[in-house]
């Protein structure tokens, strides 16, 4: 799983991006970051992870964080460890559809 997690992290850290007038904005490209997920097996509900997201990196950084080196690492393992933390599982939601299909 470590091996998988490293492989992840490299991959989201590819779409978190400082803004070029403004160092202290940082852009992540969600619909990039969930494509990742989903092709790793880790399935959240896009919504609720980018608003959970959202409110993760406020309280951590707006504030506290200074720019620099291992900044973008910081965010890169607050967007996996939240996703990992909303993943839901394949059997999860097979289950979810057939409950509302019998509703």
């Amino acid at each position: 799983m470590v091996k998988q997690q490293s492989k992840l992290l490299n991959q989201i850290l590819a779409h978190i991006h400082f803004d070029k007038e403004d160092k202290t904005v940082v852009r992540i490209s969600f619909d990039n970051v969930i494509k990742i997920l989903a092709d790793n097996d880790v399935i959240v509900p896009q919504k609720i992870y980018e608003t959970t997201l959202e409110k993760v990196l406020e309280e951590k950084l707006v504030g506290k964080a200074q720019v620099a080196d291992g900044t973008k690492w910081i965010i890169a393992q607050a967007v996996l460890n939240t996703a990992l933390l909303l993943a839901v599982s394949k059997d999860e939601i097979i289950a979810h559809k057939i409950r509302t299909n019998q509703a």
